[in-house]
């Protein structure tokens, strides 16, 4: 069994795309790191918007994996 099939398979019961979300949103992270430095050094308005965009676009997937890992919880518990 490769690596990949390993993880692959630790993920077969992710019924809620909890980890495409956590993906997603880990490369929001990475890619909003040079707005903010922009921001934090005065270097424009447009970065801000960009990083407050990105902010809320986190915001949303916090929710979506939040109720996520709920539902999953759940589905666990019943055996689904």
């Amino acid at each position: 069994m490769s690596n990949e099939d390993e993880v692959e398979e630790k993920f077969d019961h992710d019924n809620h795309d909890i980890r495409e979300s956590w993906e997603r949103m880990k490369e929001i992270m990475e890619s909003v790191e040079p707005e903010m430095d922009k921001v934090l050094k005065d270097k424009g308005v447009r970065a801000s918007v960009r990083a407050r965009n990105a902010f809320s676009e986190i915001r949303d997937l916090s929710i979506f994996i939040r109720k996520g890992i709920l539902l999953q919880r759940q589905d666990n518990k019943s055996g689904y």
